[in-house]
């Protein structure tokens, strides 16, 4: 998975209207390239440990865009994910077979994950798989 380069600069830009709080949002990918091309942020709910995305801002979004909205950002006060961050991307990653997540972390790096949705292949049971895990450096 690669980001543009101006997802880093938008993140830090974000971050200062939100001091101490959570803030999220939505993922722009173009899946051809495996490149996270954009973050759309709309923050409906936040506190220090908790952050609701809204919807208002992908339905504004003109058609050609909102069909690559594929995965979601936020910033939390823990390192890796919690158990809310495992279900938002389950769910997330069944809806659209893949999902793209960006979580900015306590220790000042920015966690990428890809997960697909599939099937297991000797039960045939249905499963969301991790293809990809990276920190970036951010702070």
């Amino acid at each position: 998975m690669k980001l543009n380069k101006e997802i880093i600069p938008k993140i830090i830009q974000e971050e200062e209207k939100w001091p101490n709080l959570e803030f999220g949002g939505w993922v722009i990918v173009n899946k051809d390239k495996n490149l996270v091309e954009d973050i759309i942020f709309d923050t409906k709910n936040c506190s220090e440990g908790y952050v609701k995305v809204g919807s208002k801002k992908i339905r504004e979004l003109p058609k050609k865009t909102k069909k690559k909205v594929r995965g979601f950002f936020h910033k939390h006060p823990i390192e890796g994910l919690s158990q809310l961050d495992m279900r938002t991307i389950a769910r997330l990653t069944k809806f659209w077979g893949e999902c793209y997540t960006l979580v900015l972390q306590s220790n000042g790096k920015l966690l990428l994950i890809k997960t697909v949705f599939g099937r297991d292949f000797l039960t045939q049971y249905p499963i969301y798989a991790e293809t990809f895990r990276e920190e970036l450096p951010y702070r």
